[in-house]
């Protein structure tokens, strides 16, 4: 478990961090495909701290979800 929640935190990170940054799609630099977080939504089975999904909203919903991931019950 622990090694999951720490890869699903990285990606979760990872992505947070270059999307609004870089963007999605082939004309992103002619300013289309930008990406904005407005919130983060994860279900999950199989963890004990996680019975309900963790939801965050706002522009660091994602980075918010990573760290509560990672974190587990600590």
């Amino acid at each position: 478990e622990a090694t999951a929640r720490a890869d699903l935190a990285c990606l979760v990170g990872a992505l947070a961090a270059w999307w609004p940054a870089l963007g999605l799609g082939a004309k992103r630099l002619a300013g289309y495909g930008a990406i904005a977080p407005l919130s983060a939504v994860c279900r999950a089975t199989g963890y004990a701290d996680m019975q309900q999904p963790l939801e965050f909203s706002g522009a660091a919903s994602w980075r918010q979800l990573a760290e509560r991931i990672a974190k587990g019950r600590a």
